[in-house]
């Protein structure tokens, strides 16, 4: 039964909590899950265009089909069976003909009370707000942020990181248009291969690796050597079968762990464009709240600032507290059970040795701070 609930992270759907109800004459499947951001149940997948009505018709026959086959199925009995992404199933019976309106009013007050799901839905009323500000000031296609995988973020021990650059660009106008959130799938294919260059997109790819090498330190203790990066890059860029299957899955899996975002969410055809443009953006105080309100929702443990546009902007409009305290390149400095970190921009960082000692800057921060830090758990 975990494979066929795991086939619908294919899809981009992830923490999965659902509820069937199967009998030998009928049977009755739901279930809620993340996707696009937000908490949804899986009809409205795709009454609202998230998910085709194929997939999910699917998923509730194979599932159906899954249960009658399973040992501890009664064929004379109605079986209620509630199930998850992690594999966890129980089995209940009851009459055939009981009523399943309390059973299901239960269930469903549980997932409301989930403590994931309830951060990604006051993130989504956030977006949602940002979303109608952006429209209303002549936006039509950008970024909206957040946990791109929210089981893995807000688990109880992991260490959050947000990756915060000055903002997307497209030269070639070759984009997703709307206004979408950044989910896995899209960041991921930012990492993939370049078949023309035979690389992936630098910026993203270096924030990558720095996140695998810092979520690598605080496991281990262990600090890169440029050598090291070195190496992992080369197994990035061979396109191997070891790297696919070996480092690119753990590199990937580590992403999950952090946040990848921007101060801009429009998205622009060229960079130079950033500069101006988010130094006037941020004197406006929609976007400071904006801002400071989601960083209070996603409660990270670590923010790495990648430019010194990025970094005035922090310390002058959004923590002013920081003001000659966070200085861009130099030393991190821990506040409000945050550690701030400035750095160049990703793209800019174009030695082994560069990246090998950003990351060893974090990794001594870290250590100093780690024991002094408290875990915005849920």
């Amino acid at each position: 039964m975990k494979e066929i609930v795991k086939e619908l992270s294919e899809y981009e759907i992830s923490y999965i909590k659902g509820i069937a109800f199967i009998s030998s004459e009928s049977s009755e499947i739901e279930f809620y899950g993340i996707i696009n951001g937000q908490m949804i149940q899986s009809n409205d997948m795709f009454e609202e265009d998230l998910v085709d009505s194929t997939i999910i018709d699917n998923f509730y026959d194979d599932l159906s089909e899954t249960i009658r086959s399973s040992i501890k199925y009664n064929s004379d009995k109605l079986n209620i069976v509630i199930f998850d992404d992690n594999g966890e199933v129980s089995f209940n019976y009851e009459q055939p003909n009981c009523r399943t309106h309390f059973i299901r009013e239960n269930w469903k007050k549980s997932i409301e009370e989930d403590p994931i799901f309830q951060k990604v839905e006051q993130l989504y009323k956030l977006n949602s707000k940002r979303k109608e500000y952006l429209l209303k000031n002549g936006i039509k296609d950008a970024f909206l942020y957040g946990p791109h995988y929210p089981a893995e973020y807000y688990k109880m021990n992991n260490y959050g990181i947000m990756f915060l650059n000055e903002g997307t660009y497209s030269k070639d106008g070759n984009y997703r248009k709307g206004i979408n959130f950044l989910d896995r799938k899209t960041l991921n294919s930012w990492d993939d291969i370049n078949p023309k260059t035979k690389m992936p997109n630098y910026t993203v790819d270096t924030v990558f690796t720095i996140n695998y090498f810092i979520h690598d330190f605080i496991k281990t203790g262990n600090y890169p050597s440029a050598e090291d990066i070195k190496k992992f890059k080369n197994q990035t860029y061979s396109n191997s079968p070891e790297y696919i299957e070996k480092v690119d899955i753990d590199k990937r899996e580590k992403m999950d762990k952090s946040i990848y975002c921007n101060l801009r969410n429009s998205i622009v055809s060229e960079r130079i464009e950033n500069e101006n443009y988010l130094k006037e953006a941020y004197e406006k105080k929609e976007n400071i709240e904006y801002m400071l309100d989601f960083i209070k929702i996603i409660r990270p443990n670590l923010i790495i600032i990648g430019s010194e546009c990025c970094t005035d902007i922090i310390v002058k409009n959004i923590f002013p507290d920081l003001n000659g305290r966070l200085i861009f390149n130099r030393e991190p400095f821990p506040y409000n059970d945050i550690l701030f970190v400035s750095i160049p921009h990703p793209s800019k960082l174009n030695s082994h040795e560069k990246v090998a000692e950003i990351i060893n800057k974090i990794g001594h921060a870290i250590n100093k701070n780690l024991s002094n830090q408290q875990r915005g758990n849920v």
